[in-house]
């Protein structure tokens, strides 16, 4: 599964908020916590495999497989549900 995140988004780092604006509707979203690190992961690759994006968070937190596998999905559906990313 490859993960794409939309072109047509402002990213921008605000506290410990991650601030999207989507230039294709005017919404804009706040992503906190290891979301952050997750969508910047992806940002910084423009594309991604699901599974670069499990061993990221094992690599840098105390997360088991299935725990990151959970996370990560639950996070991705809403965004793809926004149009944020594509996930071909």
């Amino acid at each position: 599964m490859i993960i794409k995140i939309n072109e047509n988004l402002v990213i921008r780092q605000l506290d410990d908020e991650l601030i999207i604006l989507n230039a294709d509707n005017s919404c804009y979203y706040g992503i906190t916590n290891s979301g952050i690190e997750i969508l910047k992961f992806i940002n910084e690759r423009k594309t991604c495999e699901f599974q670069e994006i499990v061993e990221f968070l094992i690599a840098n937190y105390e997360i088991s497989k299935d725990a990151a596998i959970n996370d990560i999905n639950e996070l991705l559906n809403e965004l793809k549900s926004e149009n944020l990313i594509e996930i071909n």
